[in-house]
């Protein structure tokens, strides 16, 4: 989980963990009130001082996150403060366009879980696979029920996750979620026409007029969300003529 997150469809950033924020007339300086009663999957509340850990781990010289890079500028980081357990405060030297996307990259980690790790060094071996899922500690909306190497990875609802919908139902309305692992997208779109599987995202641009067009006779519905910020495919030119 994040203090934000943004939303595809309408373009815009949404509150998560955090249920506001503001930032200052000069833009140098943004405040996040974090929601009452959050919890990770284990009870533990969330609180302030679990985003100062988070930011810890970012800015962690050893383990150097790729997320680092983008939480510094003019090669400083954030200055990031806890005025109480439900305020966080991040001061940059200079306007930066980004901050909220940034924010929103940060995961929220558990100290009182991963605390000792991270100040004894062992911090990038404290999680593995053979961790037994039910000690791995999550801020989101999931946690892991099973994990098959190559096979499939098994998620199950985190039961103390804060959102509701409309109805104050609280969410989310599976109990479970099944991530196949497929050699490839062809694999998975081959699954998908035997209705082996449920859901299918990221198809490729060649298949979809294919699934545009087979809609009615497959009871599927094809959504288009609009331009992604992910790349996935990285193509460098080797041609060297120029």
């Amino acid at each position: 989980g994040s203090l934000l997150d943004y939303d595809y469809r309408s373009h815009a950033m949404y509150p998560m963990l955090a249920k506001r924020w503001t930032v200052s007339p000069d833009g140098l300086t943004y405040t996040f009130q974090l929601r009452h009663g959050i919890a990770f999957s284990d009870g533990h509340p969330i609180t302030a001082d679990d985003v100062l850990f988070s930011c810890e781990i970012y800015y962690d010289p050893v383990l150097h996150p790729s997320m680092q890079d983008l939480m510094m500028l003019d090669g400083r980081p954030f200055e990031v403060s806890a005025p109480d357990s439900y305020t966080v405060v991040f001061k940059i030297p200079h306007v930066y366009r980004l901050m909220l996307s940034v924010v929103s990259g940060i995961r929220i980690m558990p100290r009182h879980i991963l605390g000792p790790a991270l100040l004894n060094g062992t911090y990038a071996s404290a999680y593995n696979t053979s961790t037994p899922p039910e000690s791995l500690v999550t801020s989101g909306a999931w946690r892991l029920e099973q994990f098959v190497q190559e096979d499939r990875t098994v998620l199950t609802r985190n039961p103390w996750w804060f959102r509701v919908d409309a109805k104050g139902q609280r969410l989310l309305y599976l109990d479970q979620l099944v991530f196949l692992i497929t050699p490839d997208q062809n694999a998975a779109a081959l699954k998908f026409s035997a209705g082996e599987i449920d859901g299918l995202d990221n198809v490729k641009n060649e298949d979809y007029k294919q699934f545009e067009a087979g809609q009615a006779k497959g009871n599927y519905t094809l959504y288009d969300v609009g331009p992604s910020l992910n790349t996935h495919i990285v193509w460098f030119n080797l041609n060297t003529v120029k």
